[in-house]
């Protein structure tokens, strides 16, 4: 290996990971910088779970306060439940790998969500699900707009998706469907 590449390496990253890409179309093996190479390539993998993950804290964070305070629902509680579930699908197209993951990604995340839900909220955890039984299609599915209350669709359009509760029991904002993040 080449030492000027390691030191590449920790001054300027992005010449490094171009270098490495030269060098392997190029065959180069011998210079390749082995250790640091394998190393990012472990840390993709890393970096993609993660995303799940905090998609998967930061969904059912706004499905609780969407469950315990329906008469508080927003927008922006809407556009982020509809937003974390495109970018999770959008995910797992890129990466199908992660699919295998998401039910551990759903239970360690839920412990997290429930905290904020309650911190967000200024209720006290207790007044939340104390566990999560859901399945992965149930947590990511993008249902259809006409499960939003007509309030909200009237302030904040008709391109948001469907939103549940946490119970398993309809909510007014919802009393066609119950599919989502079910307790």
């Amino acid at each position: 290996m080449d030492e000027h590449l390691n030191n590449l390496y920790d001054a300027d990253f992005c010449r490094w990971a171009y270098r490495q890409a030269e060098q392997l179309l190029a065959r180069d093996f011998e210079r390749l910088d082995l250790p640091n190479l394998i190393e990012e390539l472990d840390a993709m993998g890393d970096r993609k779970r993660d995303a799940l993950e905090h998609r998967m804290e930061v969904l059912p964070i706004h499905l609780l306060k969407f469950q315990i305070q329906p008469d508080h629902i927003s927008g922006s509680w809407i556009g982020t439940i509809v937003e974390q579930r495109k970018r999770i699908h959008r995910l797992l197209k890129k990466t199908p790998s992660l699919r295998r993951t998401m039910d551990d990604c759903i239970l360690n995340a839920y412990d997290m969500a429930r905290d904020l839900a309650a911190l967000q909220t200024g209720l006290p955890p207790a007044m939340f699900p104390p566990g999560v039984k859901t399945h992965r299609k149930d947590a990511i599915r993008l249902p259809q707009s006409s499960c939003i209350p007509s309030d909200c669709r009237a302030s904040h359009g008709a391109s948001y998706s469907h939103i549940v509760t946490a119970s398993g029991k309809a909510s007014r904002a919802c009393q066609a469907s119950r599919h989502c993040w079910t307790t």
